[in-house]
């Protein structure tokens, strides 16, 4: 992952489309986490603005105890910390 300083320059990992199925947006961000197997897996979602807090809950209640929801401030720190994302773009 490349930082800047102790902070990750971070791209969306998944756009959460306003037509998709909840069952579908999970079962999405759970192939994501399986694709990308170094833990912590720091999974960005970029949430529409045609989607709410409580169709995002419902997505997220279906993802399971493997994932955690945390803030982003303590998102981008964690991250900081444990580079285990890939640079996928040329400099």
């Amino acid at each position: 992952m490349p930082l800047r300083g102790p902070r990750p320059f971070l791209s969306y990992d998944y756009y959460l489309p306003a037509g998709k199925p909840e069952a579908a947006a999970a079962a999405d961000l759970t192939e994501l986490a399986a694709m990308n197997p170094a833990r912590p897996y720091f999974l960005l979602v970029h949430v529409r603005e045609n989607s709410d807090v409580a169709r995002v809950k419902r997505i997220t209640d279906r993802l399971g105890k493997d994932f955690e929801i945390i803030p982003l401030d303590i998102f981008l720190t964690m991250a900081g910390q444990n580079p285990t994302f890939q640079e996928r773009y040329q400099r």
